[in-house]
């Protein structure tokens, strides 16, 4: 602690608490209440910040777990698998993946504890674009995904459906449509039930379920 004009001083803490903290005003509730119990006088929180501590890897096997359908579609900004977006969608990204921890959970393996060991996703349960159940995909489902756009660019990872399904897929679009554009990675163990995809365009097109396009390095499973 070091000494200020007009009486003020300033001071690194390390605090302890216990249970998760969830935003930065979070942190500085708790932090009022121990410098309270303290008879410490605390007026700013200069630098002060949330380190997020969300796993997406529980099962430690490299692969980001997928539940929810914003996060099926944050695939997009991450076609290599390592967990680290594209920087111009990086903020959607970790809207998905809401408070994710460095590396996204995934074990390290590396002397460098910040690299990202992750290698792909996976399914962590049953998704439907038919949110509200009335068997159809329209306007009144939850997200904007009633005409999926191609997970596009080239996927290289592992995608791992782990015997889900991902139900009522519903794409109408110009080009080669699929729930991916082009693999030259690994897609397997997911199912696609009562699926709705079409390309509008005339001539040459390619069109798939789980991928428009099979590179000769990728491979597409069904389960």
């Amino acid at each position: 602690m070091t000494g200020g004009g007009s009486g003020t001083r300033t001071a690194s803490l390390t605090l302890g608490f216990s249970g998760d903290i969830t935003s930065s005003f979070d942190l500085k509730v708790r932090v009022l209440a121990a410098a309270h119990n303290g008879s410490t006088n605390i007026t700013s929180f200069t630098g002060m910040s949330v380190v997020p501590t969300t796993t997406y890897d529980t099962d430690d096997d490299d692969l980001v777990e997928i539940s929810t359908l914003q996060q099926l579609n944050a695939v997009r900004w991450d076609l290599d698998g390592d967990g680290t977006p594209a920087s111009g969608n990086a903020t959607a990204y970790r809207t998905a993946f809401a408070g994710s921890s460095a590396g996204m959970g995934c074990p390290t393996t590396t002397i460098d504890a910040d690299d990202n060991d992750c290698t792909g996703y996976e399914l962590a349960g049953h998704l439907d674009f038919d949110t509200d159940g009335d068997g159809d995909v329209d306007s009144s489902d939850t997200g904007s995904y009633t005409n999926w756009s191609p997970i596009g660019g080239t996927y290289s990872a592992t995608f791992q459906g782990n015997g889900y399904t991902i139900g009522h897929l519903t794409i109408s679009r110009n080009g080669s449509v699929g729930l991916f554009n082009t693999v030259s990675g690994t897609v397997e163990g997911v199912g696609l039930p009562d699926a709705s995809v079409r390309s509008t365009s005339g001539g040459s097109v390619r069109v798939g379920a789980l991928a428009a396009t099979v590179a000769s390095s990728g491979k597409v499973i069904a389960s």
